[in-house]
């Protein structure tokens, strides 16, 4: 593969990229409802997101946040995230792209990469945001479509 650069509707080739084995890093700023179906998180994933009071009443889908969560996600929140960086076993994928429906129709671009000292070092980014916070709290009372159950905490906080 070797590096790649995909735009100006780089979510196929996103979507594709990170549908892998093993544990998936992610820093996604700003999620939409629809993020699920772009970024396929599981169990023992991590995302983090900029999930901040002002950002969560704009751009980021507490639905959203939902779904990982009862997915079995780790769902973290940095107030200073806009990065958009994703880390897999073997690929990293660096751009402009939020997870969002407006991101699908605006013109991104993010390159993918199979280059281990990249994957290493995107990794290292993700798990190195600083001002991180465990808890977050989905202020919506719509369940997330085919969840059930609470958002209050993030699985193993107390």
């Amino acid at each position: 593969m070797g590096m790649t650069f995909h735009g100006p509707s780089p979510w196929p080739h996103i979507t594709r990229a990170i549908r892998v084995r093993g544990p998936r890093h992610a820093a996604i700023a700003y999620l939409g409802e629809d993020a699920p179906a772009l970024l396929p998180l599981r169990a023992g994933d991590l995302l983090v997101v900029n999930a901040s009071r002002r950002r969560r009443a704009h751009v980021t889908s507490p639905i959203a946040l939902a779904y990982y969560v009862e997915a079995g996600v780790r769902v973290l929140s940095s107030p200073n995230l806009h990065a958009n960086v994703i880390a897999t076993s073997r690929r990293a994928v660096i751009g402009s792209a939020n997870a969002s429906h407006s991101s699908t129709i605006a013109d991104e671009a993010v390159v993918i990469t199979d280059d281990l000292e990249v994957v290493a070092a995107a990794r290292a980014f993700i798990d190195g945001i600083e001002e991180i916070t465990e808890s977050i709290r989905c202020f919506s009372t719509t369940p997330p479509p085919k969840r059930t159950g609470s958002c209050e905490r993030v699985h193993g906080d107390a």
